[in-house]
Parts: structure tokens; C-alpha cells; sequence
């Protein structure tokens, strides 16, 4: 099997255990791992179910990881259709120690509006980001 396959299906599955410590707890919003966060890398989306490798982007800065961490931590499950447009960008959030990361995709949209992020693994589920958060993220990826 190879690594970027083995590495897809790992993934897979802590974003899966993750989910489903959340869904335990009566929680509704988008599960990250309880560890420390070393790089967030994002590219321009390719398209979903897909991880687009080539990170225009690496967000390594503390304070800039801190703003990214907490909006992705407080985007909460919405009821609703997975937008029909490609996605705008990848987002691969990457843990020290080697821990497995978690690829997402989000849908930035324009200053003053919502945004929506999902897993690459399981678009399914669509997560909201207030418009406060969404345009502290654009501030640091644009």
C-alpha cells in the first residue's frame, strides 16, 4: 500500500473517532485533535474529496495559527446542502509529533459573509463559521 494512501486512510479514520467523541458529547462542532497545531497549509482547492499538495501557503506563525485554530474550533454543523461550487481552498492542519492530519475544505466567500469548511473525507457533514471568524481568516490567507 502507499504512504499517501495508507496516510488518506488514517486520516480517515481519526477524523472519524474524532467526530464521533464530539457526536458523545452533544457537540456540534467541527472536532480537531487536542494537540498542539505546528503548520496550517492551504492551497486552492482542486475539487472535493480531493487534497490539493501544492500549499500556496504555511501558516506557521503562532498568532496566525491561534486565529485559523479558533474558527475551524468553533464552526458549528448546519442543517442544509453542500454548496454546489468547488470548494475555494484545502486546508491540510498538521500536528506536531507527526500525529495525523486533519485535510478540509473551505468555502472563504467574500468579506462580511459566512464561511463553510468540511472534511475531505466526509463532505457530507457542512460546518458554518461566523462571519467574524471568516474574515479573521481571510485576513491571514489572502
Amino acid at each position: 500500500m502507499n504512504k499517501k494512501l495508507l496516510g488518506a486512510l488514517v486520516a480517515a479514520g481519526v477524523v472519524a473517532v474524532a467526530t464521533y467523541a464530539m457526536y458523545q458529547a452533544g457537540g456540534e462542532r467541527l472536532a480537531l485533535l487536542d494537540e498542539k497545531i505546528e503548520t496550517i497549509r492551504v492551497s486552492k482547492s482542486t475539487g472535493l474529496g480531493l487534497n490539493n499538495e501544492e500549499s500556496v501557503v504555511a501558516i506557521e506563525e503562532v498568532e496566525q495559527i491561534a486565529v485559523l485554530e479558533a474558527a475551524l474550533r468553533n464552526a458549528k454543523l448546519q442543517s442544509g446542502v453542500l454548496p454546489e461550487a468547488t470548494p475555494e481552498y484545502d486546508l491540510m492542519v498538521e500536528y506536531q509529533n507527526g500525529l495525523p492530519s486533519h485535510p478540509l475544505h473551505l468555502w472563504l466567500g467574500e468579506e462580511g459573509e459566512e464561511a463553510l469548511v468540511t472534511y475531505t473525507v466526509n463532505y457530507e457533514e457542512v460546518y458554518k463559521i461566523s462571519a467574524k471568524d471568516a474574515d479573521e481568516i481571510r485576513k491571514v490567507i489572502r
